[in-house]
């Protein structure tokens, strides 16, 4: 993409995994996702842009990073959830939250919906 600068968009999702299943149930993934949006929108950089798309996906827009670049940033945000015990409330064992991520790099003439569609797709 020379001439232009680069624009990733990064899709962070929480699976539907036997674990997480068990987190819903309880209604301690609804109670934390407010503070995991909060991690979030603290671990990019100030020019980077971090919006909650449903109740459990999340999606960051990181201009002028390339496809490798937006892959680390969006593990390593993953990571530092995943290492982070939530409260489930009096009485119960903490939690903690997967995220699996999705990356797209803006190809030319793309639009930013189409992008975010592809980031989505790639979520695993």
């Amino acid at each position: 993409m020379s001439g232009t600068r680069r624009l990733s968009v990064c899709v962070l999702r929480v699976p539907n995994s036997e674990t997480m299943a068990a987190v819903r149930a309880g209604g301690w993934l609804e109670r934390a996702m407010p503070q995991i949006g909060a991690m979030v929108s603290r671990l990019v950089r100030v020019e980077d842009t971090a919006a909650r798309l449903s109740s459990e996906t999340f999606a960051l827009a990181l201009p002028a990073t390339d496809h490798a670049a937006a892959r680390l940033t969006a593990e390593r945000i993953a990571a530092v959830i995943a290492c982070t015990a939530f409260d489930a409330g009096p009485n119960r064992s903490p939690f903690v939250v997967e995220l699996d991520v999705g990356v797209a790099e803006m190809q030319p003439d793309e639009t930013p919906a189409a992008l975010l569609e592809r980031a989505s797709a790639q979520v695993s």
